[in-house]
């Protein structure tokens, strides 16, 4: 059964970022169909009107993110997670001005968005800075804690553009294992990077993935299954 369900925002973008904090799922997997999209008005005082989405929901998947987003809620209060904010806002503020940072849940992930001067600087080169700061926060957050809660830190939607490169090249990967029917190896990745891409290929047929190595960074290897062909000759 499919519900449908109404988001508005000052654009079409901002009403898919309402419905994904709502639903707990990434923008780009969201149905949708655009109803209005919205007007500035003139000079942004008279005739403004905001933009209007319906957004199709599967209810069995909308039950799916609920759950998982409400079992992560429920392992932090309000006041742990506020906590963790401050900590993180003053870990960034070493490298920009005016931070602001906010939060939401991804299914099993709690995201922390932040939004400040010199973007740029927080990502660092390759992502290697802001790849740190999600590194401490993670571990600050977990602490003391006997189940672990996955952290994401993002900046300017600096990880969700990174997720659609890595979701690309890891259909590019698998298919290149397929033809030449030799493993392919992944560089040195992250544990978050590494989820990304066995999520993605875990139903890809013609290929299985695997994390070698110790550490932080391990390798990801795409393996490519060969059918055996059975001999039915007697």
């Amino acid at each position: 059964m499919i519900n449908i369900l109404e988001f508005k925002g000052k654009s079409v973008e901002k009403a898919l970022e309402s419905a994904s904090k709502e639903l707990n799922v990434l923008k780009e997997n969201i149905r949708y169909e655009v109803i209005t999209y919205g007007s500035s008005g003139i000079f942004g005082l008279v005739g403004v009107k905001k933009a209007k989405i319906n957004v199709f929901v599967d209810k069995e998947d909308k039950s799916k993110f609920n759950k998982n987003s409400n079992e992560t809620n429920n392992l932090l209060s309000n006041e742990e997670i506020e906590c963790e904010k401050e900590k993180i806002k003053k870990i960034v503020n070493y490298l920009s001005d005016n931070v602001k940072i906010e939060h939401y849940f991804d299914g099993e992930e709690l995201v922390f968005k932040i939004s400040g001067n010199q973007s740029g600087v927080i990502i660092g080169k390759r992502g290697q800075t802001l790849e740190a700061i999600q590194y401490i926060s993670e571990k600050l957050i977990n602490k003391k804690r006997e189940k672990r809660i996955r952290v994401v830190v993002d900046v300017e939607d600096y990880i969700e553009k990174r997720k659609k490169n890595l979701i690309k090249l890891a259909h590019r990967m698998a298919e290149k294992a397929k033809k030449n029917k030799k493993t392919i190896t992944i560089g040195q990745m992250n544990s978050h990077d590494r989820r990304i891409i066995h999520l993605e290929l875990k139903d890809v047929i013609g290929v299985r993935t695997k994390s070698i190595g110790d550490g932080f960074y391990r390798k990801l290897i795409i393996i490519p299954i060969h059918k055996k062909i059975k001999n039915n000759k007697k």
